[in-house]
């Protein structure tokens, strides 16, 4: 019998004397298993989706970077397939993940890493009044730079606001530890079409070693 089948069949046996003991209108029933498991905090965590012993259905994930949205799109593939590599059960499993993750670190710092995946977006959904520190908030930024440079360019309320981090004229002069984010922030186009080189070190340390 595997761990997967042992699981099962001592899970759905704990389950009839749990209800049995503790009578109500509610019944305690398997729904799904996960295994490998790994839990980094309380709303963050990752496992194999098991619906029955002979497979698993996929990898669940739960507050990781590659579900969230306000990530760019190279952070979430990176995560998402790290732990897809980590959860596989194999004995090099660690290592292929690692070897993996050290791979695309290498691709990012080289600048191999396709513009388009390093968009990061925020939704747009209140107006810089309602926020109590709208000088702090990157996408807000990105908005007011569209607008005042080309007038009913900036997005629309609901919207999601794109921006990359950049090295821009903004924070190119300032020390690295007095650069704040919404200095670092750019729209996507106007990086691209003016040559403006992306903050691949902010991209390093902010996504990539604290995702």
């Amino acid at each position: 019998m595997t761990l997967q089948e042992a699981l099962f069949a001592h899970t759905d046996a704990l389950c009839e004397p749990v209800c049995r003991y503790g009578k109500s209108a509610v019944s305690i029933v398997l729904e799904k298993i996960l295994y490998p498991y790994l839990l980094s905090n309380k709303k963050r965590y990752a496992g194999m989706f098991w619906l029955r012993a002979d497979k698993p259905d996929h990898l669940h994930m739960s507050g990781f970077e590659s579900v969230r949205r306000d990530n760019c799109r190279f952070m979430s593939t990176v995560v998402g397939e790290a732990l897809n590599r980590l959860m596989v059960v194999s004995p090099s499993a660690d290592t292929d993940a690692l070897a993996y993750a050290r791979g695309e670190l290498l691709r990012l710092t080289r600048g191999d890493v396709p513009h388009d995946q390093l968009v990061i977006t925020r939704g747009y959904n209140k107006a810089a009044k309602d926020y109590a520190n709208a000088a702090c908030q990157p996408h807000l930024t990105v908005n007011a730079l569209r607008e005042r440079r080309e007038q009913g360019s900036a997005y629309a309320m609901g919207e999601r606001v794109e921006f990359v981090m950049a090295l821009t004229e903004r924070n190119i002069s300032k020390k690295r530890n007095a650069v704040k984010i919404t200095d670092r922030v750019e729209d996507p186009e106007w990086a691209r079409t003016h040559n403006i080189p992306l903050d691949l070190d902010y991209y390093v340390q902010k996504q990539m070693r604290k995702p």
